[in-house]
């Protein structure tokens, strides 16, 4: 008869714990497989009472899940991360759990874990992805699938179909098949189709295919239309700031696109036609072309230094103006043009060129954008040069440059603060058309008030200009907090799909200089008041009230801004 030795007696005692355990584990799988949780949670329970293992705590855990008791997955997973913190299949499994619940942001805490566990855990990551891409994160969510060269690029779609409905798309799609999808990718392309200015809205999806790693992106795009809301913008504009104007988008689905206005206010009349089109280079350089001709009456009593001449002339121009701009990276802008001015003035106030010399000047802007998240802030330049060589009879040059900021206190962007410090200056002989104004003026397409104190109007009560502070150079600060009231579905109704209604505050403060004397310099100028904005994804419709301290006088006004 075979004797066992004392030591394989106590080794064999040892190890009946954990075979006993494994085959409790297995009976819990047997039943899970089944769809038995219940038996599987009865099996589970009794094991974990007297010895533990990862396995018994995960699978107890989700069996818990399946039957719905989601407090005692959740605890029981939660046990299991303080036992095993090195396993990160407890923080995957408690994800489910929250998003069974519907818990969004705890289900992302979790997942964020499991990847501290394990960085190349590819379930957390897709999981982490997919519930940042149904919040619209998508920038979180490339961020989680690049960490291992994910989501390659199989198809390109437009609409969900192979052909594209207009050229523009391809030669703004900064992604091609066979490419992994990045962020800078995603966002260039979207800018991109935002500034062809023939799409109401424009967007991209991606959607798993039958092939492990690839997608299908889809290039979602709803172009503008010509229609009756055309003239409804028109009529607003008529009738509130005397100055409508008529679009023509894609015409013949060619990407051409026309425009005209004119404003017929007493004292300033213009008028303005010209065209837009993208060019058909990779990436897209975007052209403009307008021809005006202004005809206005000034009055720059207000703001000028009093010494007894006549302060009123008569301003008259025509000309045209060509800008050409380029979005190589989402981050970056860059844009080049030219404008001509055929000048007629008639005053007798010095120092502001009131003769009949024409202008010629070539136009550089830039813009660069070093944070993207909660906080933007952005960097923008802009400079003109006067010169014989440009056919212009004065010598002139000038610039301004800002910082942008804007900072939403919640990831809704609810609640935001904007934050904007500018700059401006100017050599040799400037003409009156080319001083900095500090002040608002009415909406005129496509010019867009954004150097401004929204205490001072531009406009005198008898509808001259030259109402506002003026200078060859200029400091000013400008700060908004806005709140969001209600985000209005408008299915592109006037081109745009939604709105959101906004009130706001704000505070401002300008100082303007002037070398040729005319102008009053050096107070500091402060103004604050409040108001409410209509903001859609591109575009800002502002109706303020504010009052100068310095001054004490007040200013109701519309105006019209870009969002960068």
């Amino acid at each position: 008869m075979k004797r066992f030795s004392p030591l394989l007696i106590a080794l064999l005692f040892l190890s009946y714990p954990a075979f006993a355990q494994n085959d409790a584990v297995a009976q819990a799988r047997d039943a899970m497989a089944q769809g038995d949780y219940a038996r599987a949670v009865r099996i589970l329970s009794s094991t974990n009472a007297t010895d533990r293992s990862a396995d018994a705590y995960l699978y107890l855990g989700i069996s818990y899940a399946h039957i719905r008791e989601w407090a005692q997955a959740e605890q029981t997973l939660k046990e299991g991360t303080s036992r095993f913190p090195r396993d990160a299949r407890f923080h995957n499994e408690l994800a489910g759990v929250y998003l069974a619940n519907n818990d969004l942001n705890k289900a992302r805490e979790s997942l964020q874990q499991a990847l501290i566990v394990d960085a190349d855990d590819k379930y957390a990551a897709d999981l982490l992805a997919t519930v940042d891409m149904s919040t619209g994160d998508v920038k979180s969510a490339l961020k989680a699938w690049n960490r291992d060269g994910r989501p390659v690029i199989g198809d390109v779609l437009n609409n969900g179909h192979a052909e594209f409905e207009n050229w523009t798309i391809h030669k703004a799609s900064a992604f091609q098949t066979g490419e992994t999808l990045t962020w800078a990718k995603w966002r260039t392309t979207e800018i991109r189709l935002q500034n062809a200015w023939i799409f109401a809205s424009a967007g991209i999806q991606i959607e798993p295919t039958t092939a492990p790693d690839k997608y299908t992106a889809v290039i979602r795009t709803v172009q503008k239309t010509n229609g009756r809301s055309q003239f409804v913008t028109a009529f607003i504009e008529a009738a509130f700031f005397k100055s409508p104007s008529l679009r023509i988008w894609n015409i013949n689905n060619s990407a051409f696109s026309a425009k005209a206005g004119y404003r017929f206010a007493n004292n300033r009349h213009r008028g303005e036609a010209g065209f837009m089109v993208p060019l058909p280079l990779p990436g897209l350089v975007f052209m403009e072309a307008t021809g005006f001709f202004r005809s206005e009456r000034w009055d720059i009593s207000r703001p000028a230094i009093e010494n007894g001449i006549d302060h009123r002339f008569l301003f008259k121009a025509s000309g045209g103006r060509l800008e050409l701009k380029h979005i190589p990276y989402y981050r970056i802008e860059l844009g080049a043009g030219y404008e001509y001015r055929n000048r007629y003035a008639s005053g007798s106030q010095p120092g502001l060129a009131l003769d009949n010399r024409n202008t010629g000047k070539l136009l550089f802007q830039a813009s660069f954008l070093p944070f993207d998240g909660r906080y933007r802030g952005r960097i923008h330049g802009e400079t003109f040069i006067a010169r014989e060589a440009w056919l212009s009879d004065i010598r002139y040059s000038g610039g301004t440059v800002e910082w942008n900021s804007r900072y939403a206190f919640d990831k809704q962007a609810k609640n935001t603060l904007e934050v904007t410090v500018k700059a401006g200056t100017s050599r040799g002989e400037v003409p009156v058309d080319d001083y900095f104004v500090l002040g608002l003026r009415p909406p005129t397409f496509p010019q867009y008030s954004d150097t401004f104190l929204r205490g001072h109007s531009s406009i005198s009560q008898t509808g001259h200009f030259g109402s506002a502070p003026m200078g060859t150079s200029f400091t000013l600060m400008n700060t908004t907090f806005d709140r969001r009231i209600r985000r209005l579905p408008f299915f592109n109704v006037l081109e745009a799909p939604y709105v959101d209604l906004k009130w706001l505050i704000f505070v401002d403060a300008g100082r303007t200089f002037d070398r040729a004397h005319v102008f009053n310099e050096g107070k500091i100028l402060v103004d604050t008041g409040g108001g409410f904005r209509l903001e859609t994804p591109t575009r800002l419709f502002n109706v303020t009230y504010g009052r100068s301290l310095r001054d004490g006088t007040g200013t109701l006004s519309a105006y019209v801004g870009r969002k960068w």
